[in-house]
Order: structure tokens, then sequence, then C-alpha cells
């Protein structure tokens, strides 16, 4: 799956996720960093502190329409993979 976040009109995507079920509250999800960098908005920053919005996105999951061969390959690979 692709997940993409959407801020002040524009589309920013992290591709080819696997999506796991975990007993969060509804509406809610959660994601590793740095792999979920590429969902955050650099215009998305708390007001005083102008720190990242990471706690403040909202996210849509999309299926992957790439190539059969990319959507086979991880999202991301762990060291000694």
């Amino acid at each position: 799956m692709d997940v993409v976040s959407t801020f002040g009109g524009v589309d920013r995507r992290a591709d080819k996720f696997r999506l796991v079920a975990y007993p969060t509250a509804k509406g809610c999800a959660a994601a590793y960093f740095p792999e979920a960098n590429a969902l955050v908005h650099k215009e998305n920053v708390a007001r005083e502190s102008n720190t990242p919005g990471f706690k403040a996105m909202f996210v849509r999951f999309e299926p992957h329409t790439g190539d059969a061969a990319a959507a086979e390959e991880p999202a991301f690979q762990t060291a000694g993979a």
C-alpha cells in the first residue's frame, strides 16, 4: 500500500508500505520513522515551537500502482538483509 498525506493541497507519498493491524484508537495510524518522513510536509509545524507536525497528519491508504516487479520489492531493508 502507498501512504499519502495532504497538507495545503499538496500530496506527499510513502510507497510500498505493509499495513499491519494493531489495537489503536479508531481513526489513528502509526508508522516508523525515518521511513515515514516522506509524509511530513515542511510547512506543517507547531505554531510556537516550529517542530514538525509528526503527530498532526491526516493520511490515506492507496493500492500501490507501480509495475509488478517493483511491487514485490520491500519498501525498505533492515541492516543485514
